[in-house]
């Protein structure tokens, strides 16, 4: 009997050992062992051992994935060199994770995960561990959490808490937090440690897949957190106690966590003061000096959120002078250490759409915004809405901006709530509907988003609703809105029309003061209805050069001296600036004044005829009537005039003019004819 048939026992030996040394055989015989449970670990390996002496490439195979698995590279590698012909996948496999640990030599390196990428072709599943951890080290997580899933599916749980630690620190998009934690929570029970005990206590805390649960975390951290050099049990242990509904508890816990940042500069630790003192959370009020002073030591000291959250500071000028160089430059560095963040995603997506700190670039700009609205980053979804509604999305249906300001409308996204209302106050790209804009647009003007005042005042005026038009309107008018100006005049037009003349003209005076051009015209009018000629003059004359409503009443009222002494010279020139800006009113008003006037020199008269008549050519009703009435019958031609009532009646359905033709005592073909003149004079 040989000597391994004495150390494994009698009884085994003879059912399983015989005595022979055929390679096969032995290698059969250690199998059967091996599952029989009979043998220890020991004497089953002494068994493989002499399996491999006699030649058996199986047993060699198996010896080196046992190396292997006790992190003996070297061992590993010397039983694979014994079945390199008969098992070259395995040999690949065995040779790749040899290669693949090279920390000193790239090429190795490369070389090992091309031989276990060309195993894993065979779904060899031994692959899929060693390939996640070389790309978890080259940081390709996306490949590195591709190989772990495919690990932890095939059983290879050595791959849980990489791939957990992966979507927990958001170095990949995670989809499903509940399947993760669900992976972190089976780890911990099957295999209970400090890393599983840490991560799952994270959860716990943040509530990442699962309800936040304090007392669980801290049972789990408690066990590590006296432990001198556990920075991380510690830091987590006091931002439970931070985060205690206690405000006595979470008050000391921010006073231990500044004196365990200034002892130790733990980076997670400072970046939560940040956000405490950023944000104003846990009962301590903002502040932006000790919100930046932390978040440098956090960015010194290696937490890559960091770099996103002085991107921002710089961006808008908090804390800081606002420096969009310097905003750009953190951002890109944040994109860089952790590609799939989605704030750093946003904040570098409309630093290209809008050209800060860099050079607009839409491509890029989208690319990054959708990333990060991948991520449920709303805001970034908003952005990538207004890329594609202005055109600069490449390849995008502009139809789905609409789509997306609606998704977001619907929760509460206040920017998304304005344009969602604002287009169905307009119906571009939707059905208009006046009622459902208010919904929208009163939501985002609630939530701060003052470019929603105006429409919002505008469709409250449109339903009847002057009550609240009256007061969003105000809003406006108060506020520095381009449309404050436009709020004041609107106001003073409601006022006049529900004669509170006092509060009509308070508006329009404040709409003049803005430089809006129809306020002031309206303010000038009512001066003028009220007989303040005085006030009318300087509020007509203050728009006189683009105004040609307030040309027509300073050319009136020189014409009749109210307010100015009266100067047929000077309301001719108005006219004129009035006719020349197609105003047909004082092209009506100028040909009265010529035929009337005492002064003006008689030429001007034969100008009456081709002013009344082009204006009652374009259907000015009182051209038409004037012609009719007084300038024909003064020039002894009242049957022309007849012809520019039947005009006026015919063919500008005037019931005035109709009603003076009934009474006409004419021969009906001799007015025919007059019509027939007239129509022809403004065919002509």
């Amino acid at each position: 009997m040989n000597k391994l048939c004495l150390a494994v026992g009698m009884s085994i030996c003879l059912g399983l050992c015989g005595c022979g040394d055929d390679p096969d055989e032995l290698f059969m015989k250690c199998k059967v062992a091996e599952t029989s449970g009979e043998v220890t670990q020991e004497q089953l390996i002494d068994m493989y051992k002499a399996a491999v002496d006699a030649g058996s490439s199986d047993a060699a195979v198996y010896m080196a994935y046992y190396e292997l698995t006790n992190n003996n590279l070297p061992g590993a590698r010397a039983y694979a060199e014994k079945f390199k012909n008969d098992h070259p996948v395995d040999y690949n496999v065995i040779n790749g994770v040899y290669l693949i640990s090279d920390n000193l030599n790239k090429e190795n390196a490369e070389r090992g995960a091309e031989l276990l990428s060309k195993a894993a072709k065979t779904n060899n599943v031994r692959t899929y561990y060693p390939l996640g951890e070389y790309y978890f080290k080259n940081k390709d997580y996306e490949k590195a959490v591709v190989n772990y899933e495919l690990a932890v599916k095939n059983k290879d749980f050595r791959a849980r808490l990489p791939l957990a630690k992966i979507y927990m620190d958001n170095l990949v998009p995670v989809i499903d937090k509940e399947s993760v934690f669900r992976m972190i929570y089976q780890e911990q029970h099957d295999n209970s440690g400090r890393e599983s005990d840490i991560l799952l206590a994270k959860c716990f805390i943040n509530g990442w897949g699962t309800l936040p649960n304090l007392e669980k975390a801290r049972n789990l951290v408690k066990k590590y957190s006296s432990r001198e050099r556990d920075l991380e049990a510690q830091f987590l242990e006091l931002k439970i106690q931070v985060m205690n509904s206690s405000p006595e508890i979470s008050s000391a816990g921010i006073v231990k966590m500044k004196d365990f940042v200034r002892m130790t500069n733990y980076p997670d630790a400072a970046y939560m003061l940040y956000e405490i003192y950023s944000k104003g959370l846990y009962g301590q009020s903002k502040n932006e000096k000790e919100a930046v002073h932390y978040v440098r030591i956090a960015q010194n000291y290696g937490n890559t959120h960091a770099l996103s959250a002085l991107a921002r500071i710089y961006l808008n000028g908090i804390g800081v002078n606002k420096d969009e160089n310097e905003a750009f430059s953190f951002a890109r560095r944040a994109i860089e250490v952790a590609p799939s963040d989605d704030e750093a995603a946003y904040l570098i997506g409309i630093m290209y759409a809008d050209g800060v700190g860099t050079k607009r670039d839409n491509e890029l700009a989208y690319k990054y915004l959708s990333q990060a609205a991948d991520a449920g980053n709303d805001d970034a979804l908003y952005r990538k809405a207004r890329m594609i509604q202005e055109g600069r999305a490449p390849s995008v249906n502009e139809n789905d901006a609409p789509v997306i300001y609606e998704k977001l409308a619907k929760k509460d996204h206040p920017l998304a709530s304005y344009q969602y209302g604002d287009l169905l106050f307009y119906g571009l790209g939707v059905t208009r509907d006046v009622n459902e804009s208010v919904t929208y647009l009163k939501k985002a003007a609630m939530n701060g988003v003052s470019e929603a005042m105006f429409p919002l005042a505008s469709a409250y005026d449109e339903l009847g609703d002057l009550e609240n038009a009256l007061s969003w309107y105000k809003a406006v008018a108060s506020s520095e809105d381009i449309n404050a100006a436009e709020a004041a005049a609107r106001i003073g037009d409601i006022y006049y029309e529900m004669h509170n003349y006092a509060e009509a003209e308070k508006y329009f005076a404040e709409a003049a003061e803005k430089e809006h051009v129809i306020g002031t015209e309206n303010l000038g009018r009512l001066y003028y209805t009220q007989g303040r000629y005085e006030d009318a003059f300087k509020a007509f004359m203050k728009i006189s050069k683009s105004s040609s409503y307030a040309q027509t009443f300073l050319g009136i009222m020189y014409e009749r001296g109210q307010g100015v002494q009266k100067n047929d010279v000077y309301a001719s020139e108005w006219y004129d600036k009035a006719v020349a800006k197609g105003s047909v009113d004082a092209r009506y008003l100028e040909a009265q004044l010529y035929m009337n006037s005492k002064t003006l020199p008689d030429e001007l008269k034969s100008q009456v005829l081709p002013l009344l008549t082009e204006n009652a050519c374009h259907g000015h009703r009182e051209s038409v009537m004037f012609l009719a009435t007084t300038y024909y019958p003064s020039s002894g031609n009242s049957e022309m005039g007849y012809g520019w009532l039947l005009y006026g009646a015919r063919d500008l359905g005037m019931t005035d003019a109709a009603s003076m033709v009934s009474k006409l005592q004419i021969s009906r073909d001799y007015l025919e004819k007059a019509y027939e003149y007239a129509k022809n004079t403004c065919g002509q």
